[in-house]
């Protein structure tokens, strides 16, 4: 068993990247869920530059796409819940589809069966730059 993680205001920082629009689609199923994702992102330009990482926990990665030309496997790198596109440098789109499977999942987030203590993420998201900060629903943010 893991232990809580502490989320202090002093180490937030903004993220890096905006999301300016979103448009997600699903194909719901019990024991796998596909989600289709595009993400209109841009930097941030009070921010220092940094490449694009998306947090997402319990997503099976089906396909990826930066201003809708697929990316190689090694363009992008995809593990311990977090996926980085080092290409992603000015305003892109960013079109992900993954798999979830809201039946095996227990973490009570993002979507999840109605059933007390099944859970997963839906969908990739940018990551904030707190240390002290893991787990989607703490990392949230508004698009716009």
């Amino acid at each position: 068993m893991t232990e809580a993680t502490i989320a202090r205001l002093a180490d937030y920082q903004p993220p890096a990247w905006r999301v300016r629009h979103v448009d997600i689609a699903f194909d719901l199923d019990l024991d796998a869920s596909e989600v289709d994702c595009l993400l209109s992102l841009e930097p941030d330009p009070t921010q220092p530059p940094a490449e694009l990482v998306l947090d997402g926990e319990e997503l099976e990665l089906l396909a990826i796409s930066l201003d809708e030309v697929p990316l190689a496997a090694d363009q992008y790198g995809h593990a311990d819940g977090r996926l980085v596109i080092p290409s992603a440098r000015g305003a892109c789109q960013l079109r992900t589809r993954v798999r979830i499977r809201p039946s095996r999942n227990t973490r009570l987030e993002g979507l999840y069966a109605s059933s007390p203590g099944r859970d997963a993420d839906m969908a990739h998201h940018p990551a904030r730059r707190a240390s002290a900060v893991s787990g989607v629903a703490r990392q949230r943010q508004s698009a716009g």
